[in-house]
């Protein structure tokens, strides 16, 4: 199952909004789908504000036809691109000198991209990667690498979704059920997430700890169902037990 997500952030609240499963070769792309998502924005979300909305992506999604839907619909860009992308002008993006340097893709000659990198740190003691951004924001250096930051954000949700909310174990085999089963993983992640902002004592907003969030969830709004489940027994208990006194 490969799904397509849109993400939302907006200050400590983060939460996924809406998820398209891509059906494979053939079918809709996952850029295709992504702009799907972001075309059915409301405008309370994406003209509301004064800023921008900024689309952050990996390299998956820099393909010509997303960078311009991207645009089209208003919103400002940042996504990673491969080295050996080559400029309008025929020069592959890995050669060039300086960050923040104006270029144009090919396909996209009206469109004005600004050029950066970041540098990735080995998880072992090999060099580190160098990763490409292209944006249509024209700003330091340093404000793109905050922003590609923030992307790391959906990875984030994915393993929560794997590790704590059964996203992993999904095994259903028809269309509605796998789209219910997401909706459950998903659902009970808003919650937890909407239960951690509500809680004083997390004010640090350190990484909380998933399953004991997920309990306090559970009994603040299921408990009355296990009540009343276990209500429901001690009255067949009682029942039992007045039974076999009679006798």
């Amino acid at each position: 199952m490969h799904l397509v997500v849109l993400y939302l952030c907006h200050g400590s609240r983060r939460f996924p909004w809406s998820f398209l499963v891509w059906r494979g070769k053939g079918q809709p792309s996952p850029a295709d789908l992504a702009l799907r998502m972001l075309a059915r924005l409301p405008d309370e979300l994406v003209k509301r504000h004064s800023r921008v909305p900024l689309v952050l992506a990996d390299a998956g999604f820099c393909s010509r036809a997303f960078i311009a839907g991207v645009v089209q619909l208003g919103l400002d860009l940042s996504v990673t691109i491969p080295g050996n992308r080559v400029t309008a002008e025929g020069r592959p993006i890995r050669q060039a000198t300086r960050q923040r340097q104006g270029i144009t893709l090919p396909g996209l000659p009206d469109l004005q991209l600004w050029l950066y990198w970041i540098w990735l740190s080995s998880s072992s003691d090999g060099p580190r990667e160098k990763r490409y951004v292209v944006s249509t924001l024209n700003v330091v250096p340093n404000t793109v690498r905050v922003n590609g930051r923030r992307r790391w954000r959906i990875e984030a949700l994915f393993k929560t979704l794997k590790s704590r909310f059964g996203l992993h174990r999904s095994g259903q085999y028809t269309k509605r059920g796998m789209l219910r089963y997401c909706c459950l993983c998903f659902l009970s992640y808003v919650l937890c997430h909407l239960e951690n902002l509500e809680d004083a004592s997390a004010s640090s907003r350190v990484w909380p700890d998933w399953r004991t969030v997920a309990q306090q969830v559970r009994q603040k709004y299921c408990g009355w169902v296990r009540l009343s489940e276990l209500r429901k027994e001690i009255k067949a208990i009682e029942a039992v037990l007045d039974s076999v006194l009679l006798l």
